[in-house]
């Protein structure tokens, strides 16, 4: 997928949260991640949230949000070649409700 010019750099908030419902939870072995298209580049983001999400702790010990940067490993105009995560520079929040 081509970051179609993106350049490196913050989001605004509408369009992080109009990307970021497109995130889904997967489980894999026994980690928890959160994975699917970054909301600013459109390239595939993957997040372990294992920790975050409270796995295997006491229910309602898990924080209401987690925070999600773009690290999808590609190179965007403006971003340092040997920065990490490598990614376009989008971040934000995503809030975690038990079901």
């Amino acid at each position: 997928m081509s970051d179609a010019g993106r350049k490196w750099g913050p989001i605004g908030v509408d369009e992080w949260v109009a990307g970021a419902s497109a995130l889904e939870l997967r489980l894999q072995g026994q980690r928890v991640l959160l994975v699917g298209p970054c909301p600013g580049c459109g390239h595939q983001i993957d997040r372990d949230i294992t920790a975050a999400a409270g796995v295997g702790l006491v229910k309602g010990s898990a924080p209401e949000r987690v925070s999600v940067a773009c690290n999808c490993g590609r190179h965007h105009a403006g971003r340092a070649a040997d920065a990490r995560p490598a990614g376009c520079g989008a971040a934000g929040a995503i809030r975690l409700e038990a079901r």
